[in-house]
């Protein structure tokens, strides 16, 4: 969270803001099964909207629902297949973008910034994910000890 809230900000391009926590949920997702991803991916959602109270319970909504669907499809995912992995990331990444983008559409007006915003994030993110997740399964297997 801290990452999200410190690092990202700095890291936008364009008026495209990374987002460390899709990486991090799907990680998770894949990682461990059942209620305690979800209960990750709820409580980085709840934290996450209590910093944009305008659209607080949208991102706990999202992070849930793509908890969910990762957790119900991981299973079937080969994870040594690299496209597979990747095809999953674009999903997620469609996932969150649409809905995300009607949020918005609910509660605020759309303009063409807006959606050209949200397609440069669409493709940062997923080139972000794609490159976390395989760092975070390669830390995953360095099985590091500080006991001797």
């Amino acid at each position: 969270m801290y990452i999200q809230v410190l690092v990202a900000p700095r890291l936008t391009i364009g008026g495209a803001e990374p987002s460390f926590i899709i990486p991090f949920i799907i990680f998770c997702s894949f990682m461990i099964s059942g209620t305690p991803a979800l209960w990750i991916a709820f409580i980085l959602g709840m934290s996450l909207d209590i910093l944009q109270p305008s659209l607080f319970g949208m991102h706990t909504f999202i992070f849930i629902i793509i908890s969910f669907l990762v957790n119900r499809v991981s299973p079937n995912i080969n994870k040594r297949q690299v496209a597979l992995v990747a095809m999953s990331i674009v999903a997620v990444n469609v996932i969150y973008s649409s809905l995300h983008l009607f949020t918005y559409f609910l509660l605020a007006e759309i303009n063409l910034d807006f959606i050209l915003n949200l397609l440069g994030s669409f493709f940062y993110n997923s080139l972000l994910a794609f490159a976390m997740i395989y760092i975070m399964v390669f830390l995953d297997k360095l099985h590091f000890s500080l006991h001797d």
